[in-house]
């Protein structure tokens, strides 16, 4: 089984990689930079369609993971990554006749439903969608792009992950951010945060990696927007609390108002119902596990 990623050198793609070899795909990514453990195919430009659609034609991939994002504010480069990308490759599919044969797996945000009321959480696939920022809108704008594509004959799944954590992850994010300023101090400190009382919906690294696979198997699930959460949340300050207590550091929390998104969401729970009636038994990474193994790991680079 041959499987071709985009966005294969992200904190995401590196995961699945290992994922996928594990279920014995042969691996091919595509993309600016070359990445190891996978048959690499050099995109100097995601504008570049030549060079997607002989990707595409020569590979013939069983499998389409199209995990390629950025956060990018400038909108242009945004839409051309995060929206135009996954256009062109859904036409390379097409044009090399491969619907029968390639089944799609796209990434797309919990960032497209942007604004959502506290009192509608648990948020439903099924609910209008209002991103108030960049990503948000160029990734709906691409999940638009996936609905128009889907037909009987094709197979695509459009994902919507929620918090992702796990080894790797940005340092831009809060607790690739936290780990980060504890990992800097030796014995005693103090690490700078923004709100506190936010409450999130986070899923391990290692589970989106065995729902990608699951997902893009199911026939039930082909066509479909499927939330990729945990449907619990927890409060970031609880998250920032254990991993203090598992450094073995003494650290001080000190709140800096910098740090404060002028648009922040107190609550934002994914409703995981359409999800689990696909997986049926899944067990999830408990949240706990996954901040222990974020601690190990980072620990032994310091």
């Amino acid at each position: 089984m041959k499987a071709l990623l985009t966005g294969a050198n992200g904190f995401l793609g590196k995961h699945l990689i290992n994922k996928l070899s594990s279920e014995g795909c042969e691996i091919f990514s595509l993309g600016r930079v070359e990445v190891e453990n996978t048959n690499f195919f050099h995109l100097e430009s995601v504008e570049d369609k030549k060079t997607i659609d002989r990707c595409i034609s020569d590979i013939k991939p069983d499998y389409l993971f199209h995990l390629a994002g950025t956060v990018s504010n400038d909108e242009a480069e945004s839409k051309k990554v995060n929206t135009n990308f996954a256009q062109k490759l859904l036409h390379a599919i097409d044009k090399c006749s491969l619907v029968n044969k390639t089944k799609v797996l796209m990434v797309g945000s919990a960032s497209e439903y942007g604004d959502i009321n506290c009192e509608d959480m648990p948020i439903k696939e099924s609910f209008e969608p209002k991103p108030f920022n960049t990503y948000g809108k160029t990734k709906l704008e691409q999940t638009r792009i996936g609905l128009d594509w889907k037909s009987n004959e094709r197979f695509i799944v459009l994902a919507r992950p929620f918090n992702i954590i796990g080894p790797g992850m940005p340092k831009f994010l809060a607790i690739g951010n936290f780990i980060n300023q504890i990992n800097s101090i030796e014995n005693e400190g103090e690490i700078f945060a923004g709100n506190l009382n936010s409450q999130r919906d986070y899923i391990d690294v290692d589970d989106v990696c065995s729902i990608f696979w699951e997902l893009i198997n199911c026939n039930e699930a082909n066509g479909e927007i499927i939330n990729i959460c945990s449907g619990k949340t927890k409060k970031i300050k609880e998250i920032l609390d254990f991993l203090i207590a598992h450094s073995k550091k003494n650290i001080r929390i000190k709140i800096d108002k910098r740090l404060i998104r002028k648009k922040d969401i107190p609550v934002f729970i994914g409703d995981n119902a359409k999800l689990m009636g696909l997986l049926k038994d899944f067990e999830f990474i408990p949240w706990s596990s996954s901040l222990k193994k974020l601690i190990e790991i980072n620990s032994k680079k310091i």
